[in-house]
């Protein structure tokens, strides 16, 4: 949905393509009935609409450009994350929790600073369940919102090629197992840090990606870090497309190691309709608590802009884990199972994009 103002369009036009200025509204309304059982220590069977994500996170944002001459742009993002079960705002109720920045683009790349996502999301990860109610998020629910705090980014596509960065002068919790950080220390030099990087080779019929994310801990912590990092690949095959990677995390702030594998893929049946499925592994080092999460999802899209969807997931819990099968649950303990049990879930759900 293009926005436009009749006394811009009358500066622009007064004083040449050094002033056209292009603004877009956009976002995505996803909502629907979920179903999960063994919920609880009483093993519940719980109905209920979710808050944070169905096929996709629900949000509304503002984009836009200024043409500065010689090939320069100025740009800037506001988005904001919605809760369609209450209407609501997402990270933590803010207006522009999602992302928030302003920045410079080129021939060279994009060059960025503000709220904005980590180098793992805004390039690195292939997963089509990457936001979704059922996927990584469910293990690790960084996943659901790899973003930073009062961070520098860039990105930039040469060819095949795709790199890019950010850093942070002071990250907030965003999900981490990290202590809570508030943003910017004016006392630490490494407290609450953070940086990411990603490299990518992506070809019409395969690709391969790398990516790393580190959080330094907050106060005595500050020389710790939360590090996440991996490898991933993918091919396609017609109207199929595989997927196969490994995330490794290496937590010194609460000794926790772990690897995560994943096999993912998708096939569009019809031009309408698609199906996707993956697989995750979870093993947690020195530890008796892995589990594992199956997926599967049927697309319909009813038009270029409304799909309406059903996924099922299945988690299982060894040891003493009770990992949820919904991302839900890592906000919202009660959506549990009780410790060893599986837990599987079903959602039928409609997308909307603007």
């Amino acid at each position: 949905m293009k926005l436009a103002s009749l006394p811009l369009a009358l500066l622009a036009a007064a004083a040449g393509p050094a002033l056209a200025q292009s603004v877009t509204l956009y976002g995505l309304v996803d909502t629907g009935i979920e179903v999960i059982n063994e919920a609880g220590a009483d093993g519940s069977t719980v109905v209920r609409m979710p808050t944070i994500t169905g096929q996709s996170a629900s949000r509304w944002g503002m984009r836009g450009s200024e043409d500065l001459g010689n090939g320069l742009k100025a740009v800037f993002v506001l988005e904001s994350g919605l809760a369609p079960d209450t209407g609501g705002f997402q990270q933590g109720n803010r207006l522009f929790g999602r992302q928030l920045y302003v920045g410079l683009q080129g021939g060279w790349g994009t060059l960025t600073f503000g709220r904005q996502y980590s180098a793992l999301l805004a390039g690195g990860m292939v997963d089509p369940f990457l936001a979704s109610i059922y996927g990584p998020g469910s293990l690790d629910i960084y996943f659901a919102g790899p973003r930073m705090d009062n961070a520098i980014g860039y990105s930039g596509s040469f060819g095949p090629l795709s790199v890019g960065g950010t850093y942070s002068l002071g990250r907030d919790n965003n999900g981490s197992a990290a202590p809570a950080c508030a943003g910017e220390s004016p006392t630490d030099d490494k407290a609450c840090r953070a940086w990411s990087a990603v490299v990518k080779y992506d070809t019409a019929g395969w690709g391969v990606g790398a990516w790393i994310d580190t959080q330094h801990g907050a106060g005595a912590q500050q020389n710790d870090t939360d590090t996440r990092s991996s490898l991933n690949g993918h091919v396609k095959l017609g109207a199929a497309k595989l997927i196969l990677g490994v995330i490794h995390r290496d937590n010194e702030i609460t000794q926790l190691k772990s690897d995560v594998w994943f096999l993912a893929g998708s096939y569009a049946v019809t031009p309408t309709f698609n199906v996707e499925a993956a697989y995750y592994d979870l093993n947690v080092k020195n530890s008796e608590n892995d589990s594992s999460l199956v997926v599967l999802r049927a697309n319909y899209l009813m038009s270029k802009r409304t799909t309406l969807y059903a996924t099922v997931g299945h988690r299982n819990n060894d040891g003493t884990a009770n990992g949820g099968v919904t991302l839900d649950a890592q906000v919202t303990p009660d959506l549990r199972p009780a410790a060893g049990q599986s837990q599987s879930g079903m959602m039928v759900g409609l997308r909307h994009t603007f």
